[in-house]
């Protein structure tokens, strides 16, 4: 992934409740990478920065698969 990249995501299947929402909510249209991956502590994991048109926010790495980059 890089910055300024558009992507599409799918959540894995251990993917938690929360990561399975946002990617229903604004998955239609692709997000965008704001920031390379980075271990964030409040996550305890690895995680990318994301946005669309109406949301703005970390996604653990784990949780995603890119479909369409």
């Amino acid at each position: 992934m890089k910055v300024g990249e558009k992507i599409k995501l799918k959540a894995t299947d251990g993917a938690s409740n929360r990561t399975k929402n946002r990617i229903r909510e604004h998955g239609h249209s692709s997000f965008e990478v704001c920031c390379k991956p980075q271990h964030i502590i409040s996550m305890s994991s690895t995680a990318v920065l994301l946005k669309t048109e109406k949301w703005f926010g970390w996604i653990p790495l784990n949780e995603i698969e890119v479909i369409n980059a």
